[in-house]
C-alpha cells in the first residue's frame, strides 16, 4: 500500500507555527525569557511533529495531526510561553491526562499501519488486543516523556521535575488514567458498531 500525503499544513500546524515565530519575534522586542524559551520550543517541537507525520509512512488523518499539534500547543505556548504550569494550579496533571488520550488517539494508525504490514485485517482482532496495545503505548509514551524531562534536568541542570518521585508518578498515573478513559470510550464506541 502506498500512501499519498497531503502535504499541505493543517490549522493547528499552521497556527503553531506562526505563534511560535509572534512569540520569537515578541520575545527580540520585549527581552521576556519565557516567550523566547517558549517561541523556540513551539518552532522546534511544531518543525519536528510536522516533518514526523510527513515522512513516516503511516496514514494519520487531520484529526490525529490536529490532536497532536493541540497537544503541543496546550504544552507549549500555553504551559511554558505563557506560564500556565505557575497561574493554574494542577494544570500539568490535566496536560498529561490529555496526553494519555492523545497518545491513545496517535496509537491507532500506527496499529493499522502494522497490520498492513503483517497482512492482518484490523477488524478481525479482538478489541480487547486493541486497547491493550493503545494503553501499552500511551504507557510508554508517558515513562519516555519522564525518562526526557530527567535527562534534560541532570544534564541541563534544571528543575522541570521539582526533584520529585510525587511529580514523576502523578504524571504517569494521570497519563495512563487519561489513556484508559479513552479506551472505555473506544471500547463501547466499537461495541456499538458491532451490533
Amino acid at each position: 500500500m502506498h500512501i499519498k500525503k497531503d502535504l499541505r499544513l493543517t490549522s493547528f500546524e499552521l497556527i503553531n507555527l506562526i505563534l511560535s515565530i509572534i512569540s520569537i519575534i515578541l520575545s527580540l522586542i520585549l527581552n521576556d525569557d519565557n516567550l523566547i524559551y517558549g517561541g523556540k520550543s513551539l518552532l522546534i517541537a511544531s518543525i519536528i511533529s510536522i516533518l514526523f507525520i510527513r515522512i513516516c509512512n503511516i496514514n494519520f488523518i487531520k484529526f490525529e495531526i490536529n490532536i497532536l499539534q493541540f497537544q503541543i500547543f496546550i504544552s507549549i505556548f500555553l504551559g511554558t510561553t505563557l506560564n500556565f504550569y505557575s497561574i493554574l494550579p494542577n494544570f500539568d496533571f490535566y496536560l498529561h491526562l490529555f496526553s494519555g488520550v492523545m497518545c491513545s488517539v496517535i496509537s491507532i494508525p500506527i496499529i493499522k499501519h502494522f497490520c498492513y504490514k503483517s497482512n492482518l485485517d484490523i477488524s478481525n482482532l479482538r478489541s480487547g488486543f486493541i486497547i491493550f496495545i493503545m494503553l501499552g503505548f500511551a504507557a510508554l509514551c508517558g515513562v519516555l516523556w519522564e525518562i526526557y524531562e530527567f535527562s534534560v534536568d541532570k544534564i541541563l541542570l534544571l528543575n522541570t521535575q521539582n526533584n520529585s518521585l510525587l511529580d514523576t508518578m502523578t504524571d504517569i498515573i494521570a497519563n495512563t488514567v487519561g489513556s484508559i478513559i479513552f479506551c472505555v470510550i473506544y471500547f463501547f464506541k466499537h461495541k456499538e458498531q458491532a451490533k
